[in-house]
């Protein structure tokens, strides 16, 4: 559940094109459906209700006789005057058509190129993205299914993300799916909310413009993965003891904790969505993921701020593991 009432995954606004997404039931109100090909940063922005702007005002025009209140600004939306975030003066605001123009970047390097979703996350939208979908790579998995490759550009106004530029395999429609991206640390880049942030945005454009070809290697890694047998008992044996470490010989918590995440991860390698790729490496890698993302509950912070800072972070130590291992 988001963080108020009677929303799903967090959402604030946005449009998705050619997909519905899960929570849709939910946020109908708040989604944008279109069948429509997005070309264009700005019509994305347009269609998520996101294309609007963040104005700093100095805090000491609300409160003239607090001390230090000079020193704070505060972020608020253009078109409601809602507060996003407060900040001390050297924080830059990114605007949302800075990913407007990045999208358009990524479409300009790899024609084929489409926005397929964008929006913003916790009211009034503090967290704001924007997903390309880059052109099929021609790869299938198990001879039929086609492995989606996107670029994912996101940033916040409330200070608890950079602008960041990556390319993943997850489409994002929430919070949630903010997930797990292999390899791509030639194609990251995180700018940072400081007065030169908007100097290192056209060395953004041009990083977006090697992620394709960067990308392509990718599907050889993978193809290479898929092509590695790897029975599941091969795997429960012979690899999963060295990513989770070996079963403690000492009974009680120890053990029971072991048997769960044993069991869980072994039961996402073998579940109906893996079934074109069980038996494989790639399988492996994407049942330690599964149990990565999903299975461990985080300590002091929700599961989706957990996703969130994986994603941006790179942090899959499992996961990246099993990788090393399997390779």
């Amino acid at each position: 559940m988001g963080q108020y009432k009677g929303v799903m995954g967090g959402i604030d606004s946005m449009m998705a094109a050619r997909f519905t997404p899960w929570h849709y039931s939910y946020n109908e109100d708040r989604v944008s459906l279109t069948e429509l090909t997005i070309e264009s940063g700005h019509q994305a922005l347009v269609m998520a209700g996101c294309d609007w702007g963040v104005n700093l005002v100095n805090m000491a025009e609300f409160m003239p006789d607090h001390l230090g209140a000079e020193d704070f600004y505060l972020a608020l939306r253009s078109d409601k005057q809602a507060l996003l975030g407060v900040h001390k003066e050297r924080y830059a605001v990114i605007v949302n058509q800075v990913l407007a123009d990045l999208a358009d970047a990524v479409i300009t390097a790899a024609p084929g190129a489409n926005i397929i979703s964008c929006g913003s996350l916790y009211e009034p939208g503090k967290q704001v993205w924007m997903l390309v979908e880059l052109p099929p790579s021609g790869m299938k998995l198990g001879g039929r299914e086609v492995h989606d490759r996107y670029v994912l550009i996101v940033t916040s106004h409330d200070g608890s993300l950079s602008l960041s530029v990556r390319a993943t395999r997850v489409r994002v429609e929430c919070m949630n799916t903010m997930s797990f991206s292999l390899g791509t640390s030639r194609a990251d880049y995180v700018i940072r909310h400081t007065t030169n942030a908007l100097n290192y945005v056209e060395e953004a454009r041009r990083a977006i413009a090697s992620a394709n070809a960067h990308d392509l290697a990718f599907d050889h890694a993978i193809e290479q993965l898929i092509d590695t047998e790897l029975t599941v008992a091969n795997f429960a044996t012979q690899v999963l003891p060295k990513v989770i470490d070996v079963r403690p010989e000492k009974d009680g918590r120890g053990q029971t904790v072991w048997d769960e995440k044993f069991a869980a991860i072994i039961n996402a390698y073998g579940a109906d969505h893996n079934t074109d790729i069980i038996d494989t490496a790639w399988g492996a890698v994407n049942a330690v993921n599964e149990y990565e993302e999903w299975g461990i509950k985080p300590r002091g912070q929700e599961l989706h701020e957990r996703q969130m800072g994986m994603l941006v972070k790179g942090d899959y130590p499992l996961t990246k593991r099993t990788l090393a291992l399997v390779s």
